[in-house]
């Protein structure tokens, strides 16, 4: 006899009634809803004495020493969710962020430890830490800031993202003139949908000027005899827009002389060589003027029929090339 209930039915009908309630009662996201970023861009010079308003060409200086290989100068960018909408909602999903520079811009290193600084501090906006920057392609190649995977930017939170960027220490590093750094902040509308992705750019220019070397000499010592001490005074000028790194003295002195002895400042900072009749100044600020004294024997051959004349020959080269000779 047949009850009037069919298991497999009754089973398929359950099944049935069980996803629908499921369908009913799941999270759906707001079809208004959406995260909002809001990008901003800054620029800090590593010497105070640029004013936050360039970057030098062939490297970059502090103000005390050298920091094109360890932090550069200062680039930050901030990305702030402005929306105020529920997290589910609201959130930019999946971030991660580029930043296109010009060639001959590169990070100081690579990877690159990035500054990442939170407003709400955590637990409201998650810290992110341990993020770096890499480029792959050296100076000229798309930086990447590595994010992990699946980082959202929750509403009403904003972070701040500090590099560092210098301008290549080898020629032809970059002329001088004005360059577009461009930081993309790429997201998810939808969690972990890349179909629903946006791109949002920021773009900051920046001013590089490129230095050049200038350089006069003087003979203290207007008459000397055999065995005298003569003195000259070499100054090298920084005679460009932006400074000049390495720049290399050397002075040659005629047959007539012996005993070179250079005398250099103490600034800026340098130190003797790479030569024996070399000096070699770590940095040289536009407009700066550095007074070296030249000392020398005279060492005249007693059977000499003609009073020599006494020369002392220099010329100066920086980083990039860029030479000033004064004989």
């Amino acid at each position: 006899m047949k009850t009037g209930v069919n298991t497999r039915q009754w089973g398929g009908l359950l099944a049935s009634v069980v996803f629908a309630c499921v369908g009913l009662f799941a999270p759906v996201k707001n079809a208004d809803a959406v995260a909002s970023l809001s990008l901003s861009s800054s620029f800090s010079s590593a010497d105070a004495a640029r004013a936050d308003t360039y970057m030098d060409a062939g490297g970059t200086w502090n103000g005390a020493i050298e920091v094109t290989n360890t932090s550069g100068d200062s680039f930050v960018l901030s990305v702030q969710n402005t929306a105020a909408g529920l997290p589910v909602d609201d959130s930019a999903f999946d971030v991660s962020i580029t930043v296109d520079v010009q060639n001959g811009f590169r990070l100081p290193t690579s990877p690159y430890a990035v500054t990442v600084t939170e407003s709400p501090a955590a637990p409201a906006c998650a810290a992110l830490a341990g993020i770096t920057a890499t480029q792959p392609g050296g100076a000229g190649g798309t930086i990447t800031i590595n994010i992990p995977a699946d980082t959202d930017i929750l509403p009403n939170c904003r972070y701040d993202f500090e590099i560092g960027l210098t301008t290549d220490d080898v020629p032809p590093s970059v002329a001088s003139g004005t360059y577009a750094v461009d930081f993309d902040v790429s997201y998810n509308q939808v969690d972990n949908d890349v179909s629903s992705s946006v791109t949002n750019r920021t773009s900051l220019n920046i001013d590089v000027r490129r230095g050049d070397v200038a350089l006069l000499k003087t003979a203290v010592t207007p008459i000397a005899g055999n065995g005298d001490t003569v003195e000259f005074t070499v100054s090298i000028l920084g005679a460009g827009q932006g400074g000049v790194f390495d720049v290399i003295m050397t002075d040659v002195l005629s047959p007539d002389l012996t005993g070179l002895i250079i005398s250099a400042p103490g600034s800026p900072p340098g130190a003797p060589g790479p030569a024996g009749n070399q000096y070699t100044f770590d940095y040289i600020a536009p407009g700066e003027r550095v007074d070296v004294t030249v000392f020398a024997t005279v060492a005249v051959d007693p059977a000499a029929l003609v009073c020599p004349n006494l020369r002392n020959d220099a010329d100066v080269v920086e980083r990039l090339g860029t030479t000033s000779s004064f004989f």
